[in-house]
């Protein structure tokens, strides 16, 4: 089966920010959002006999977002409904340190080993009563395929890249007595 080994690049430069906001235009409604910069590139490395230096590091989306509501649907003091959705974004990253760059001679076929930009939209309602409170929410709501990892299988006597999906929408209740 396949075998990963571990190198240490010899340099890497990694830094960035981020930028959250909450705005409460109106009692029972409250805007929130963020947004990050994640610069994460490689200043030294070879693989393979290929330079890599420039290349992005894997799983480091150079942009990511998240924009948000919680709005107070109803509240009698003892009751209160609260409807909360969020989309999330990401911009593309890559699973192998190659990128997009292919190894001659090998059959790799990095460019297939990343997830492009997405965004997914999750959402909860929530009721609560003294202290009981029952929510009932949904992640990835418009069931939006993404990958959660990509692994160049070749090199092990394979002939595809092994690519694994993150979760489809996935829905639930839960309930919290406090």
């Amino acid at each position: 089966g396949p075998v990963n080994f571990l190198v240490n690049a010899p340099k890497a430069e990694v830094y960035g920010g981020e930028i959250e906001a909450t705005l409460r235009p109106a009692p029972g409604f409250t805007i929130n959002a963020s947004g990050g910069y994640l610069h994460a590139t490689y200043k030294e490395l070879s693989l393979q006999g290929v330079d890599l230096s420039g290349n992005a590091l894997p799983f480091a989306p150079r942009w990511t977002a998240q924009f948000g509501v919680d709005w107070k649907v109803f509240d009698t003091g003892r009751d209160s409904v609260t409807f909360s959705p969020s989309v999330n974004y990401f911009s593309r990253q890559y699973f192998s340190p190659f990128n997009t760059t292919d190894v001659a001679g090998t059959g790799q076929v990095n460019s297939e080993l990343q997830q492009g930009a997405y965004a997914k939209v999750d959402a909860a309602l929530v009721w609560q009563h003294d202290n009981i409170e029952l929510r009932g929410w949904i992640n990835n709501a418009f069931n939006r395929k993404v990958l959660a990892y990509g692994l160049d299988l070749r090199g092990a006597g394979f002939n595809y890249n092994l690519l694994v999906p993150a979760a489809p929408r996935t829905y639930g209740v839960t309930a919290r007595v406090s």
